[in-house]
């Protein structure tokens, strides 16, 4: 019933701006691969905090230098907290995943990158089998695990994401709250029982190794 109701504009990551379900934010997806857990966090001093900061500069001042979309807001948000790491949201993946610092806790820390699956058709076949297509970074973490994350490659730009993934299917709180917004464009295409908000699509964390 929502979906005749909300209109919004998705781009970036994906290659036309298509209708949104609602107020929109973002893509995410690529092949799978078996993902090693850490169990305990790895030391980072001043990684996170670096890395926010660079993400928050990047919400309100261009990124020369990278492209517009959701790996090149992460690549310019890395390079200038002293990390540079190139590459697409696939291969940022797999270069973490080689690390060992993926991760599936519902609670991340500040600065962890985050991946998503499945935010929009890449190869155009009507199914939803588009891994790793989208990327984003941790902000921070409100006591009822809504994550605030900041990302590019949207018809908004360079903004930011909430997404809880203690209630992955719920749009709104009982009072009213955000708390997992549209990350993926609504087409009378999609098949069945396709996912839309963020909570539904998220894939892993990945913190970044001192």
């Amino acid at each position: 019933m929502w979906r005749a109701s909300l209109l919004a504009l998705l781009a970036g990551c994906a290659p036309k701006v298509p209708p949104v379900p609602g107020p929109l934010d973002a893509l995410g997806r690529r092949p799978p691969a078996a993902v090693r857990i850490v169990e305990r966090r790895p030391e980072r001093p001043d990684n996170g905090d670096r890395i926010v900061e660079a993400a928050e500069h990047y919400l309100h001042h261009p990124t020369r230098g990278f492209r517009e979309d959701c790996s090149g807001f992460v690549m310019a948000v890395l390079d200038r907290a002293g990390m540079p790491l190139s590459g697409n949201t696939a291969s940022i993946y797999a270069w973490a995943e080689q690390r060992g610092v993926i991760h599936h806790r519902k609670h991340p820390e500040p600065g962890d990158l985050v991946f998503f699956d499945d935010t929009y058709d890449r190869n155009h076949n009507g199914r939803t089998d588009d891994p790793l297509s989208h990327i984003a970074v941790v902000l921070e973490v409100a006591p009822d695990g809504t994550i605030l994350m900041a990302h590019n490659g949207t018809s908004k730009g360079r903004t930011t994401l909430r997404m809880n993934l203690e209630m992955p299917h719920t749009r709104t709180a009982t009072d009213g709250r955000v708390v997992n917004d549209w990350l993926r464009a609504l087409r009378e295409s999609d098949p069945k029982g396709t996912d839309y908000l963020a909570g539904e699509l998220w894939k892993a964390f990945a913190t970044m190794p001192p």
